[in-house]
């Protein structure tokens, strides 16, 4: 009896494992609304989007010898696997796990989120973070192309100051713990030295590093590269302080939705949550547009609504929306200065 149960149950499972797709497939195009995690879009969230194919354009000879017919029907029955994420998710945890335990051996302060993943998990502190750069910061192009635009910018505009800040991520952060695990680490402060030598006296150039990686996490997501609402205020009064304006208000308050896990966290297969924050100040004299639609800084209508699941995975995206244009009203003065924000030490200044 035993015996019969366990073929009965490994049959089924045999039959739900190869027809879940074809169900899937069904059910979507018959318009049936099924849970997230049971289909694939939880893990359409985790992998970055749907991998699109055409199996017609792949039903030639030549693409049928050549692996392209099959490679194509893989990556769309791989669209329709039930429960997909939950699967992906374990698999990375029992890899982690197994990491884990070898590394009791080593006491490494971090190691990878699965095997041969791009990210790094830091037990300590329940954080994912990235790899250390490891290029001479005189040897990165994207940097160096950065520092030729912003002289020359500031050349083009001798009235202007010009101040450029570098952010402290995981990436160059000196308190990343793999660090010392890599040849040659390229670290915040040396970006901050290149990026002076690159711009001479025409533009001033800031930027400040962490101290320990708790003090990291208190500016930084655990789950992502961006920063805290609070490392975002302290930073603009760094550079309130040079032009010579007024400082904001540095308290916080919690953003009121469920906790957010970014990009790294996605990426890695690594779910952790930060509990995102928000300043505690008056913003309704800021007026934000964009295509037609404005907002007062104090709306935040994007985020607000979404769903409980976008909060919880897109909290930056749609909390900071990415307004075109912003004014301040109520006769706010002009100062001669500029600031130019970059990310990731872009090829150009936008």
């Amino acid at each position: 009896m035993g015996q019969r149960l366990q073929s009965v149950l490994f049959s089924g499972a045999l039959c739900l494992l190869l027809c879940g797709p074809i169900c899937l497939f069904a059910a979507e195009r018959a318009g049936v609304s099924l849970p997230s995690w049971f289909t694939a879009e939880d893990a359409t969230y985790l992998s970055g989007g749907v991998e699109k194919t055409d199996l017609f354009d792949r039903q030639g000879l030549r693409e049928i010898l050549g692996g392209g017919f099959r490679e194509a029907a893989e990556t769309e029955v791989g669209n329709y696997i039930p429960c997909k994420a939950t699967a992906l998710l374990a698999n990375a945890v029992l890899q982690r796990n197994a990491i884990a335990l070898s590394n009791a051996l080593y006491q490494w302060p971090c190691y990878p989120t699965s095997f041969g993943a791009e990210y790094l998990y830091i037990p300590e502190q329940g954080a994912v973070t990235a790899w250390p750069r490891s290029t001479d910061p005189l040897e990165d192009g994207g940097l160096l192309n950065l520092g030729d635009q912003l002289r020359a910018f500031a050349a083009d505009n001798k009235g202007v100051s010009v101040c450029a800040y570098v952010v402290d991520m995981s990436a160059t952060a000196r308190t990343n713990p793999a660090c010392p695990l890599v040849s040659e680490s390229y670290t915040t402060s040396q970006v901050v030295d290149a990026l002076k030598g690159c711009v001479g006296d025409a533009v001033t150039v800031l930027g400040a590093g962490s101290d320990s990686l708790d003090d990291y996490y208190g500016r930084f997501f655990r789950s992502d590269h961006h920063w805290r609402a609070s490392e975002a205020v302290r930073t603009y009064n760094e550079i309130a302080a040079w032009a010579g304006k007024d400082e904001l208000p540095t308290a916080t308050v919690p953003v009121d939705g469920p906790n957010y896990s970014g990009a790294y966290a996605r990426n890695s297969l690594c779910i952790v949550e930060d509990a995102p924050s928000r300043l505690a100040y008056d913003f309704d004299s800021v007026r934000l547009e964009k295509g037609g639609v404005t907002e007062n800084g104090n709306e935040h209508k994007l985020y607000e609504n979404a769903t409980e699941q976008n909060k919880h995975r897109r909290f930056y995206d749609l909390f900071y929306d990415s307004f075109t244009h912003s004014e301040g009203m109520g006769g706010v003065a002009c100062c001669s200065c500029a600031i130019l924000l970059g990310m990731r030490f872009c090829g150009r200044c936008p």
